[in-house]
């Protein structure tokens, strides 16, 4: 008679040998129901962890990954909304942040939205220019729509 196959665990050395983990029970009702977040947009800096730190970038960069990187893969600026990159953001001679939108289909109410962003960053920087030596092609002087 052979022996079935054992599964060999490996226990993490803060937890007593021979006690089991389980899952807390779940009672009905005890879990809220998942409502839809409200609109948002966000202008993030260069080399920004939430654009940079994911290897499947597409669910969130769409068609414009190219646009958005240098060619060594840094990150430009980026212009979200909700949940996706929708262009970056430059600033003019005198400090003044400008959006340079990549996508077409950006809703009126969104636009509005990032404008308000923009004209946020541009008082919070009070006219001090960000700088970058690897700008993205979307942050290129030829890139504005």
């Amino acid at each position: 008679m052979r022996r079935p196959h054992r599964l060999a665990f490996r226990v993490h050395p803060g937890i007593p040998r021979g006690r089991r983990l389980a899952a807390p029970r779940q009672t009905p009702g005890a879990v809220a129901p998942v409502v839809a977040a409200e609109p948002w947009v966000a202008l993030l800096p260069l080399l920004d962890p939430t654009v940079m730190g994911w290897k499947a970038r597409a669910f969130y960069l769409g068609a414009h990954a190219p646009q958005l990187f240098d060619s060594a893969g840094n990150a430009g600026t980026t212009a979200w909304v909700d949940g996706r990159v929708v262009g970056a953001w430059v600033q003019d001679p005198g400090g003044v942040v400008e959006l340079r939108l990549l996508d077409d289909d950006v809703s009126p109410q969104a636009r509005e939205a990032l404008a308000a962003e923009a004209r946020r960053l541009s008082a919070w920087l009070d006219g001090q220019r960000v700088f970058t030596v690897y700008p993205s092609l979307a942050m290129q002087p030829c890139a504005g729509r």
